[in-house]
């Protein structure tokens, strides 16, 4: 066993944070503290682990492929400014994200990657996500009571310790970088409460007065401050020197270039190319200025909009599930300031209920596994890997879907989406959905 020393690295390059009591201890040794739950998904866990460990233990965690380490509260925890992990392991492949269970609200996803850190399998390594890093969510969420590290195609193996909410963030005031961004104008981007007279401006060593400041928060990056200094007069060619702080900023600034370009293509770029599927909420859409928005997936190939029903097919066990309207999303979504892109079902069936699913255990109980919170859902694999025969009856968990049943929802929908889109793929539906559309 191994007894280990940590290294301390942060998200967005902050100062040292303070543990106070405060601060809400999730895993500290042998087991989840009071009032979390072990919401995992296809994963081996220890949560007693003294293989690598700081303290008394620590948790092994063998994550299968998209598989997760998932913890929640009974409760909310909606005050706090981040979240510390100790984690070692071969650099393993671990996406961490923050949810709400009550209403789908979930923080952007943080792969261990973004922290710029190689973690080791023989040490533990500190890490801390400061909430208001996190785009479009800045201090986080008032619902958030889960956290999730899930593992990527071929799963992850790591070691957890030490996993805290803090209750506060202590944040060195930085100057991060300052250059020309205009004829007169300088871009200061900071972090924490920098004072600006610490700020001067010369071009070929002649002194350059401020004017004005105007101060910007990004809504990705909301803990970063731009600061664009107006200067009284215009740049020139030559070198140009910000002190900032202790720090300096050196450029070189060239003389003007004339030349003519003649574009081949001259028309610009549909905005409708960039977008993103399912957004969390409208600040979400606003605050990035997202141009489109899509309501399709695995998630929508079954999906009833006459009862409000859905079934994700083999990225869930197959089961039925209560689904947001499409109609009530295009409403909030289009509100928000982006056009929508709304999918259609294009196989023969649509989920029938909340509750139903192709491959309970009472029929088929050699299947390779099953859902940890319905043992009775299983994800219509043989063991071996292969789908699992005889092929359920679409009636179990499904109602018939046409061409007329689509009409009428169309016709039906109050809230108008800008495109509408026949779902696709159906080349790899009888994987996805083996169950209704099989081989």
């Amino acid at each position: 066993m191994f007894r280990i020393r940590k290294a301390i690295v942060t998200l967005a390059l902050l100062a040292p944070f303070l543990v106070k009591a405060d601060d809400l201890d999730i895993y500290l040794d042998n087991a989840l503290a009071s009032g979390w739950e072990n919401w995992s998904w296809g994963t081996t866990l220890d949560f007693a682990a003294t293989d690598l460990f700081e303290g008394t233990s620590s948790i092994s965690v063998n994550s299968a492929a998209w598989s997760a380490l998932s913890i929640k509260l009974e409760g909310t925890f909606p005050n706090y400014a981040g979240l510390r992990f100790d984690i070692a392991g071969d650099n393993p492949d671990v996406t961490i994200y923050i949810q709400s269970t009550g209403d789908n609200n979930q923080s952007p996803s943080i792969p261990l990657s973004a922290f710029g850190q190689t973690v080791t399998a023989n040490g533990f390594t500190s890490l801390l996500i400061n909430f208001s890093d996190l785009p479009g969510t800045g201090s986080g969420s008032d619902t958030w009571d889960r956290i999730t590290f899930q593992g990527g195609a071929n799963g992850a193996a790591y070691h957890l310790d030490n996993i805290i909410l803090v209750e506060s963030i202590v944040v060195t005031p930085e100057f991060l970088s300052a250059e020309p961004f205009a004829n007169n104008v300088i871009a200061v981007t900071t972090v924490g409460a920098v004072n600006f007279s610490d700020v001067s401006v010369t071009l070929n060593q002649q002194a350059l007065s401020v004017s004005s400041l105007n101060t910007y928060s990004p809504p990705d990056t909301p803990s970063h401050t731009i600061t664009y200094l107006n200067l009284a007069t215009s740049l020139a060619p030559g070198a140009l020197l910000i002190a900032a702080g202790n720090t300096t900023f050196n450029w070189t600034l060239p003389a003007v270039q004339y030349a003519s370009i003649v574009p081949q293509v001259n028309h610009s770029i549909n905005p409708h190319i960039y977008g993103v599927n399912f957004p969390t909420d409208a600040g979400y859409v606003s605050n990035l200025g997202i141009p489109m928005s899509r309501w399709g997936g695995n998630a929508v190939t079954a999906y009833n909009p006459f009862g409000g029903f859905t079934n994700a097919g083999n990225d869930w066990y197959f089961e039925n599930r209560a689904s947001d309207s499409a109609d009530d999303w295009v409403g909030w979504v289009e509100g928000a300031g982006s056009d929508t892109m709304m999918t259609i079902p294009a196989l023969d069936w649509v989920s029938k209920d909340a509750t139903s699913y192709s491959y309970p255990a009472s029929v088929y109980p050699d299947q390779a596994s099953f859902d940890p919170y319905n043992s009775n859902a299983g994800n219509g694999l043989f063991p071996n890997g292969s789908y699992i025969t005889p092929v359920p009856s679409q009636n179990n968990a499904y109602v018939p879907w046409n061409t007329t049943a689509a009409k009428q929802w169309l016709s039906g929908l109050q809230n108008k989406p800008t495109i509408v889109t026949v779902d696709n793929e159906i080349e790899i539906a009888s994987n996805t959905h083996q169950d209704m559309h099989p081989v």
